[in-house]
This record gives structure tokens, C-alpha cells and sequence, in this order.
């Protein structure tokens, strides 16, 4: 069922994996790779859990909740760097768009008053993917996991968003923006949830998780963006 929505003079913020782009897979495709090469876990039901930890989180994020959760002997720091590198070369072969999002970004360019990207990847796997898929030129500014201090579930990644859209457009026009002016779009529930937690409104996109049920926080579901309808 199409939904309608009114985006004029609206901050939105999009989360990236699984929201934009149909990259979550290669990320469970990554930790899966991982725990079965090294030998760390033979239960196929075990696997696919810690491959669904990194949904929607910073790489260090996952990787510290897996080694304390199953008590892991592994260096944080090595796991990491082997999970992004194994990454990166996935994401250098090609992503997928989640069906309707380049027609839509444009549609909100016109009418939006400020679009920005608040993603749990690493600047460089952002470039990558957007230059790729020509979505560089559609945001106004992009928070990477460089750029705030806790991971999604964690309010940070919005608050930290929000706080330096208000002081630009303070600067910029005198504007004056509030939690009521902003839109996320999210698909995971660690995003979700630090939606949630920051105060803001959400929309919440399930192409990537058909098995999820609605969130009832969120104002409303859409299983692609054809889904969507701007007015």
C-alpha cells in the first residue's frame, strides 16, 4: 500500500545499509565468512546469529558485543580490521539499491530543507558505495562512524547530526530548527531504536528485514521506497 508524505521545509536523515542500499547481507556474509574460516563456531544457528549482530552498528560496535557475549580470546582490533577488509572487497564488486531510492532522493532534494546521511560505516566503505552508485551529490552533509561517539542503538549518531544542522542553519539563515522538523528513515532496530531514543520521528523501511514486524514507534512501514508517495 502506497504511502503519502509531505517533506517540505523537512530535515531528513537516512540511514544507509539496508535502508539505501542492499548491503546488509554482505555484512552477515562477512561475519559468517569469518567465524567458519577461523573455526570459532560450528552450530550453523550460531553463526547466523553473531552475522546479525553487525546489523546496523559500527564494525567496533559488533565486533565488542561479540567477543563479550560468547566470551571470544580474539584482539578487537584485528577482528575489526580483517571484517572491514573482507568487506570493503564485497562492496568494491557492486551493491544493489533498494528498489525506488534514486527516484525518490530526487523528489526530496527538491522539496526537503536539509537531507544527511547518519550511517554506521566507515567514511571510506561511504564513498565507495555512494561514488559507486552516483548518490554522492544527494546529501547536504554525511556522519559516518567517524563522526560520533557511540554506535546506533545509542541516540548519539541523530543527536550528534542534529545539533550541527541546528548550529548551520542558525548560522547560515537564523533559522531555527527543532526535533518536530526532523525525519529519519531506518531499517534496523539498532537504528530504530536510537531514532527512538533521540526524540525523532521515523519511517521505517523493511526491504532488507521482510521477516521484521512494524515497529509501532515508527509513524509508518514501507517495504521499498515505491512504497512512498511525496506530496
Amino acid at each position: 500500500m502506497v504511502k503519502k508524505i509531505d517533506v517540505k521545509n523537512k530535515i531528513l536523515l537516512f540511514d544507509l545499509d539496508g535502508t539505501l542500499v542492499d548491503t546488509e547481507k554482505l555484512g552477515e556474509r562477512v561475519l559468517e565468512h569469518y567465524c567458519v574460516d577461523q573455526k570459532i563456531f560450528d552450530q550453523p544457528e550460531t553463526i547466523k546469529t553473531i552475522s546479525r549482530m553487525i546489523i546496523g552498528r559500527t564494525w567496533k560496535s559488533a565486533v565488542a558485543e561479540i567477543i563479550q557475549t560468547y566470551s571470544l580470546k580474539l584482539d578487537p582490533v584485528e577482528f575489526e580490521r580483517d571484517l572491514k577488509a573482507h568487506y570493503r572487497k564485497l562492496i568494491q564488486g557492486g551493491v544493489d539499491l533498494v528498489p525506488g531510492v534514486q527516484e525518490k532522493l530526487v523528489e526530496f532534494k527538491e522539496k526537503s530543507e536539509f537531507m544527511g546521511l547518519v550511517t554506521g560505516s566507515a567514511k571510506d566503505e561511504v564513498e565507495v558505495i555512494l561514488n559507486a552508485e552516483g548518490l554522492t551529490h544527494a546529501f547536504d552533509r554525511i556522519w559516518s562512524s567517524e563522526f560520533y561517539p557511540e554506535s546506533k542503538p545509542s541516540p548519539s549518531p541523530f543527536l550528534t547530526a542534529f545539533a550541527e544542522i541546528q548550529n548551520f542553519m542558525r548560522s547560515a539563515s537564523g533559522l531555527e530548527i527543532s526535533p518536530q522538523d526532523v525525519l529519519i528513515f531506518e531499517d534496523s532496530i539498532a537504528g530504530m531504536e536510537s531514532a527512538s531514543r533521540a526524540g525523532f520521528s521515523f519511517i521505517q523501511v523493511l526491504h532488507a528485514h521482510p521477516e521484521m514486524k512494524p515497529d509501532p514507534r515508527a509513524l509508518f512501514t514501507i517495504q521499498d521506497w515505491h512504497d512512498l508517495k511525496i506530496q
